[in-house]
């Protein structure tokens, strides 16, 4: 079950962000910015494997060198290098390298659809009937 959950940053901004937990939940996380994680940790990898300074990867992708640091600081860490996680998407890099920034928190439980399907198709049965029933 793909479920929609929120990503904040330090700023208050919102975004959807989706994941496959296999529970029916609503689920908060922490970290991240409005489309994306703000650090593009799989493209930093990438560039410094390729040979590219910070300087090179700062100025030309717009990345705080703070931000870099980061990056290559928690890469050598863990021991992750870009061969490791060369074929992982770029949200699945960053929640590598910044699970603190993923975690979930339980909001509440999504309503079991089919136990009030079946319950609805019961004569004399309607939402708001239900909703007193098991409210």
């Amino acid at each position: 079950m793909i479920l929609v959950e929120k990503i904040f940053n330090s700023n208050n901004e919102t975004s959807p962000c989706r994941k496959n937990l296999g529970v029916s939940t609503l689920i908060n996380f922490t970290g991240g910015n409005t489309n994306e994680q703000k650090i593009q940790t799989k493209l930093i990898l990438q560039l410094d494997a390729a040979g590219s300074t910070q300087n090179m990867i700062a100025k030309s992708h717009h990345i705080s060198k703070t931000s870099l640091g980061e990056v290559f600081r928690l890469a050598e860490k863990k021991g992750i290098s870009h061969s490791d996680v060369e074929d992982k998407r770029p949200k699945e890099v960053y929640r590598l390298l910044f699970p603190e920034k993923c975690e979930a928190v339980l909001l509440l439980a999504v309503p079991n659809y089919k136990y009030t399907h079946s319950e609805l198709s019961r004569t004399g049965i309607t939402l708001t009937s239900l909703e007193r029933i098991s409210g």
